[in-house]
């Protein structure tokens, strides 16, 4: 998808892609993720829920 790894504290996660416009996303290293947090997660990495479990079911291979 494109992003780096930027910093961490604690358990979250600053990931950041240089594109038109910088975006930088903040992710939470847990193994379980509350529904609103991943919902805000995919707007700040402007990508659908869809395409997230997408990318999920592929890592897992």
């Amino acid at each position: 998808m494109g992003f780096e790894f930027r910093t961490q504290r604690g358990s979250h996660i600053k990931l950041i892609k240089d594109s038109e416009r910088k975006l930088v996303v903040t992710v939470v290293n847990e193994k379980e993720i509350k529904k609103k947090t991943l919902i805000s997660i995919c707007k700040q990495a402007r990508i659908s829920r869809a395409r997230l479990y997408e990318l999920i079911k592929k890592s897992e291979q």
